[in-house]
């Protein structure tokens, strides 16, 4: 049997035994074959340790910008930010880190940064050339990234949509990796 205590219902995880498999939480005890103990998520140690990080964990930032709330001309994008509606993913960070590119080189210039697209698609293979995918576009709104659009793969797309998905989502992965590393 599977089971899933959120930390809400009393999941909130104190302590592990490894020896004997057992996961102590504020009100009571399981004992498990098999556990995953995924922690909490959280900024890295390093957004941590430069106090980019506020009491939630996560690095508040200007969401035009990307410059962090706590520590002035310091930007941050990617999986230590609260995105607000936008997921988190390479795809995310991509289009963030282009925003806030867009966003220093302005400030380093004295210019003004300008409204930048704000994407994420995730790609999912189901099998071989079988490609699914969800996604949407973002913008700042209110203080956070807000989604305006979105979009996810339909029930029943026949196998020339589920294999060109596939292969945009190769193309994607061999585009995103040639553009970091070379």
């Amino acid at each position: 049997m599977i089971e899933w205590v959120p930390a809400e219902f009393g999941g909130r995880l104190r302590a592990v035994e490894a020896k004997t498999r057992t996961l102590i939480t504020d009100e009571e005890k399981f004992t498990a074959d098999v556990a995953n103990v995924i922690p909490d998520k959280q900024a890295g140690r390093i957004a941590q340790s430069a106090g980019l990080a506020d009491k939630t964990g996560w690095c508040p930032i200007n969401p035009k910008t990307f410059e962090s709330s706590l520590v002035p001309d310091i930007h941050v994008v990617g999986d230590s930010i609260d995105p607000g509606d936008m997921s988190k993913s390479a795809y995310s960070a991509n289009s963030q880190a282009r925003v806030c590119a867009d966003a220093v080189g302005a400030a380093l210039t004295g210019g003004a940064p300008k409204p930048g697209k704000l994407e994420n698609i995730c790609y999912f293979l189901a099998a071989r050339d079988h490609g699914l995918k969800t996604g949407g576009t973002y913008q700042a709104k209110d203080g956070k990234l807000a989604g305006v659009t979105g979009f996810i793969s339909q029930v029943g797309e026949d196998d020339v949509t589920r294999k060109a998905t596939a292969d945009e989502g190769d193309a994607w992965y061999k585009a995103v990796t040639k553009e970091m590393f070379g």
